[in-house]
């Protein structure tokens, strides 16, 4: 089923053809502007449904499972299966994010929200695209936000993955950030019960 989704569009300040750096940036850096898709999905289900739904199609991730990386000698083909079991259903693992972010509100005297963030994604795939561009490593791994409007609609929100990462302008990150796309549409889908 196609998702239902309000798209916006945001624009990185700055321009790579200015000839001055923008305005507090280090000397000899390179400014352009990316255009991001950002995705706001209305789930079906109520809030804790979809928190439920969403947080039963991924895995977590272990740090344990990498630190031999940083010794001599590490088993690679060991630490590549640990990681490939530490995946959910979606592909993706769980890294961290903020349980109860709507709580945050409360610093501004406000009623506490119904949000959760969440860092999701896999080592194996991200690999796939740091390989050819490091830089990826700022993108990678994703955030999703859920929350729940004043209305009580449950919304998830996510900026689109080849959006992120198209500003690379290589083909290899592209092909896998298209994957991600798909696997992130999957896993919102399943959640909102669309």
């Amino acid at each position: 089923m196609k998702i239902p989704i309000f798209i916006m569009t945001i624009l990185a300040a700055g321009s790579i053809a200015s000839a001055q750096n923008p305005a507090g940036a280090p000397p000899s850096s390179l400014s352009r502007p990316v255009t991001i898709q950002h995705i706001t999905v209305a789930s079906r289900r109520d809030f804790a449904a979809t928190i439920y739904e969403f947080e039963k199609q991924l895995g977590t991730f272990d740090p344990e499972a990498v630190k031999p990386l940083g010794q001599p000698n590490p088993q690679i083909e060991q630490i590549k299966a640990k990681l490939e079991a530490m995946a959910g259903s979606s592909g993706f693992m769980r890294f961290g994010g903020i349980q109860k972010f709507g709580d945050l509100l409360a610093l501004a005297g406000e009623p506490a929200g119904k949000a959760n963030q969440y860092v999701i994604g896999n080592p194996l795939i991200a690999l796939q695209m740091v390989r050819h561009k490091i830089g990826v490593g700022l993108y990678v791994p994703l955030r999703v936000l859920i929350s729940e409007d004043a209305g009580g609609v449950t919304h998830l929100e996510y900026d689109l993955p080849s959006s992120l990462l198209g500003q690379f302008d290589a083909p290899e990150v592209n092909e896998v950030a298209h994957m991600l796309d798909q696997k992130l549409n999957a896993l919102i889908s399943s959640s909102a019960n669309l």
